[in-house]
């Protein structure tokens, strides 16, 4: 589909979300974005906690010295006729339109704003109890290590993207490959059988970019990696196996200052048995602030599971949930093929 003055042009622009924050209330304010029914859905902590028609949402059920993630979404089903034009794709790679689900044709956009409320205690408490500090530093100085680092001017971040099948087998969405290899019979794919969570080791494709920050010199630093794949029959028999290529995973590094470093990754992963498989894409961009505060923004497949993490390299902080991306069921799978609309994110 063109990209000319359509919805992806939309949601692919820069959307201005801030946050106010006083002891019993958060106050976010955004930018208008497109959207089907004018109606936003508000999330926090993934919870669904509301919805709107204005462009600001005010959150009076907070609780004092607790961080809180806002996720404001918009949704735009795509035209008649880019439905259309989808459909015949579908029709031409031998797919049930049947088993298309309905969400599949729908652009969606969400806004990520995570939010540490306000305490009464002092500021030197709020210092020691590392809530100053959006990764918490000040909680690893016992850590001989880290203290090493920090006390030799080093600084660095995790950024972590991984997809993954949260089934233990889902059906093979490559019917067309089905039909070529003469199987007579559904085949099947191997999952990851989990759910979200920063170390997770099952994984369809992950990216580890090291920002760090040593004297004088500022650098990214990418570590690809990509999971099994495993095709069975339909009584679940191995078929075959193997891995694909991290070649698809690339890391473009932007800019290198002493207050924030900024990069690009593109992925685009296929499934090794044939190259009529769709791959597994997504493209996100970064600016990684020394103190700890981050601005990204991407785009990604509705299929798999998508998952988005910041942590603080060589400790052992908790990682802060920057986006995640559930499929609804296993015929999600279909909107790997390229021709369905993507999902777009953007966090800060």
């Amino acid at each position: 589909m063109s990209k000319e003055n359509s919805i992806e042009n939309e949601y692919e622009k820069e959307t201005p979300l801030t946050s106010t924050v006083s002891k019993d209330s958060v106050i976010l304010d955004w930018e208008p974005m497109v959207d089907g029914d004018g109606v936003y859905q508000i999330y926090r902590d993934n919870k669904k906690v509301g919805e709107t028609q204005e462009t600001q949402f005010i959150d009076n059920t907070i609780q004092m010295a607790k961080d809180y993630s806002y996720k404001i979404v918009a949704t735009k089903r795509a035209s008649e006729s880019e439905i259309k034009e989808i459909n015949q794709s579908l029709l031409k790679a031998n797919v049930d339109l049947d088993e298309v689900p309905e969400e599949a044709y729908n652009y969606n956009k969400s806004l990520t704003k995570i939010v540490e409320t306000l305490s009464e205690v002092s500021e030197d408490e709020l210092s020691k109890s590392g809530l100053l500090d959006p990764i918490g530093a000040s909680k690893i100085k016992g850590n001989s290590t880290v203290a090493n680092a920090l006390a030799s001017d080093y600084t660095g971040y995790i950024l972590r993207y991984q997809t993954f099948i949260p089934y233990k087998h889902v059906k093979n969405p490559n019917a067309f490959d089905e039909f070529l290899s003469g199987y007579g019979y559904d085949t099947y794919l191997n999952g990851n059988n989990r759910s979200f969570g920063f170390f997770e080791n099952s994984f369809k494709t992950r990216s580890d970019v090291y920002a760090e920050w040593s004297g004088s010199s500022a650098y990214s630093i990418q570590y690809p990696d990509v999971g099994v794949s495993i095709l069975y029959d339909n009584d679940y028999d191995e078929i075959t196996r193997g891995t694909a290529s991290t070649d698809g995973i690339k890391h473009y590094p932007e800019r290198n200052t002493s207050t924030y470093i900024e990069w690009h990754e593109i992925a685009s992963v296929g499934v090794p048995f044939s190259a009529t498989y769709p791959n597994i894409d997504y493209r996100y961009d970064a600016r990684m602030y020394k103190n700890g505060n981050i601005t990204a923004s991407g785009n990604h497949d509705k299929a798999p599971n998508h998952e988005v993490y910041l942590a603080r390299a060589y400790s052992s902080l908790p990682a802060v949930t920057l986006h995640t991306y559930e499929i609804p069921n296993q015929d999600a799978f279909q909107n790997l093929i390229p021709i369905f609309p993507n999902e777009y994110w953007q966090v800060n």
